[in-house]
């Protein structure tokens, strides 16, 4: 056998700086997910067990409060634009009424009024600083929510002047989109008291 053959296949090189129409064409090829941050690639890592039951929880109570309205409940593939040179993946996001799209493919949301971050201690600190802040940049978002996988806390932040912090007890009012969750439901299944 030769050592060609023991050697593991070779992952596809990451580039180092992209216009953004040539990060959403390489985007499209990658089988992990990756943000794009003014030239910068950056990967998404792996999920934990908690922090995808706390996702599926969130969109599946979302997705059911909101039946029948005209709101719509995306999940963490739908990518969001924030500006021009800032591609995000929220772990949820909402739209009410006409969704707009980036892209011919409608892979890139330009229009969330909710954006929902379930936190990890790998990107905690980039999730509530640079992230929250292009969240705040755009103009059609109302709400963030951070919802902590290590203990039942969610918080949700509200547009206004200046933005207002909203510490859920037992549930949490997203007002932007006219919806109140046990937080006992959002953190079913996780083990999380």
């Amino acid at each position: 056998m030769s050592a060609t053959a023991l050697r593991p296949p070779r992952t596809p090189r990451r580039p180092r700086a992209l216009t953004p129409e040539a990060y959403l064409a390489w985007e499209e090829e990658q089988p992990e997910r990756h943000e794009y941050d003014h030239g910068c690639i950056l990967p998404m890592s792996g999920g934990t067990r908690i922090h995808s039951r706390l996702a599926t929880n969130l969109i599946g109570l979302l997705h059911r409060a909101l039946e029948g309205t005209p709101c719509q409940v995306h999940g963490p593939d739908m990518r969001v634009a924030t500006g021009p040179r800032r591609f995000l993946y929220p772990d949820l996001s909402v739209v009410c009424g006409d969704e707009t799209f980036a892209d011919a493919r409608e892979t890139t949301l330009t229009n969330p009024m909710l954006v929902v971050e379930v936190l990890s201690p790998s990107t905690a600190l980039h999730d509530l600083g640079s992230k929250f802040e292009a969240y705040r940049g755009l103009d059609s978002v109302q709400e963030v929510v951070f919802v902590e996988p290590g203990r039942r806390r969610v918080t949700v932040h509200r547009r206004g002047t200046p933005w207002t912090l909203h510490d859920a007890g037992e549930t949490v009012t997203l007002a932007s989109a006219g919806v109140t969750l046990a937080v006992e439901a959002i953190y079913a299944g996780t083990g999380v008291a």
